[in-house]
């Protein structure tokens, strides 16, 4: 059906202005009136910018280290001008992260600066844990660094008894995870006496010394060794004269 002119050119603008209106209700239309309207407005555009348009670091990596009780971070940024401080984050299932502490940044423009931090886990209970470093600026910006993941050792908590002992040393402890332990008594030399692989369930675990019986009365220390890299746990032992 032909249309005249100007009813064709009624209907185009018409068409036009509906088409504005609503774009331009979706920019300021609210949560609640979206929910009775059935439209979905576009909020990334309110999101923290997490890139390197606002907080534009470069090389912002982390590397982590344990040593016995404590973890030690390290990580290194680099363009740091919009930067106002750099938050130490630590999980315990790689989702989650909670604030540690916080570093202030110390680099000139356009150098590669090396920041530290320090972790005490003796007493975390946890099998792994992960870390990561959230530079953030004054309006609340933000970026990550890679997370690192950190396994604790297999032991958490050591008992030997009785103590000192007799004909039968008896290991107690408790492990944080499944695995594999190197058990070992050795002299106040460093030699060892005994050495046995033990298999741990997760939970609290128990095993004997064998040959235990046939060591000369003195002071030793029970060492279990994680297989998978974990750590180390270190207990003294004496063992009894013989009446």
């Amino acid at each position: 059906m032909n249309l005249p002119l100007n009813r064709k050119t009624f209907l185009s603008n018409t068409g036009l202005r509906l088409f504005f209106t609503v774009i331009i209700l979706s920019l300021f239309i609210s949560p609640a009136t979206a929910r009775l309207t059935g439209m979905s407005p576009d909020f990334s555009r309110c999101r923290p910018d997490t890139g390197g348009g606002i907080l534009p670091l470069h090389n912002f990596s982390l590397t982590v280290t344990l040593k016995e009780n404590t973890v030690y971070l390290k990580w290194l940024a680099e363009n740091e001008m919009n930067t106002e401080k750099f938050i130490v984050q630590r999980s315990t299932d790689g989702i989650y992260f909670g604030d540690l502490s916080m570093v202030l940044p110390s680099g000139p423009i356009n150098v590669l600066t090396t920041y530290n931090s320090a972790d005490d886990v003796q007493q975390t209970g946890a099998a792994i844990l992960y870390y990561r470093i959230k530079a953030q600026d004054s309006r609340n910006n933000y970026a990550y660094s890679n997370v690192v993941p950190v396994r604790l050792s297999v032991t958490e908590s050591l008992r030997c008894w009785p103590n000192p002992y007799g004909n039968d040393l008896k290991i107690s402890f408790r492990a944080a995870s499944a695995g594999s332990l190197n058990a070992e008594l050795t002299d106040l030399n460093g030699r060892v006496i005994i050495r046995q692989e033990v298999r741990v369930n997760k939970g609290i675990n128990q095993f004997s010394f064998l040959q235990a019986s046939q060591v000369k009365p003195g002071v030793y220390f029970v060492r279990l060794t994680d297989l998978s890299g974990g750590g180390s746990q270190q207990a003294v032992v004496i063992k009894a004269a013989e009446h």
